[in-house]
């Protein structure tokens, strides 16, 4: 069988001796891990784990319809809640409109402030003396 060539992208760094790049060995790999996220029917049972766990042996058999339905409603006004709040929030500041900027501060000796929050200004302090240096 014609196996794939590896890329620097898909070539294995770890353990490569134990790398196969064959094309049955691949498509097995993607196969099974769609079935995992999928699950399947062989014949007419379904699987939740291939040959392990059937469908009839993963359901709760304690779980009674009232209690799914409580904690659906339980979930659903938690839900609710959340997502009213947040959109109130949203509504106040629309209201509220767009707040005028702070004026930039005065300096008293005509130093320079950065005009960006995280850039560096002109005055660096000296490490030996404490006082401000220019640069």
């Amino acid at each position: 069988m014609k196996a794939f060539t590896p890329t620097t992208r898909s070539k294995v760094k770890r353990l490569p001796k134990r790398a196969h790049y064959d094309r049955e060995t691949i498509y097995g790999i993607l196969d099974a891990a769609f079935i995992c996220h999928i699950g399947y029917v062989l014949g007419r049972q379904p699987y939740v784990i291939y040959g392990l766990l059937r469908t009839a042996d993963a359901v709760t058999p304690t779980l009674a319809a009232g209690t799914v339905l409580a904690s659906l409603i339980v979930f659903a006004a938690v839900y609710a809640t959340v997502f009213g709040a947040g959109i109130w929030y949203l509504l106040k500041l629309v209201r509220k409109g767009p707040q005028p900027h702070e004026p930039a501060p005065q300096t008293g000796r005509g130093e320079k402030t950065p005009a960006r929050p995280l850039s560096v200004g002109t005055l660096m302090p000296d490490a030996g003396t404490g006082e401000e240096v220019a640069q």
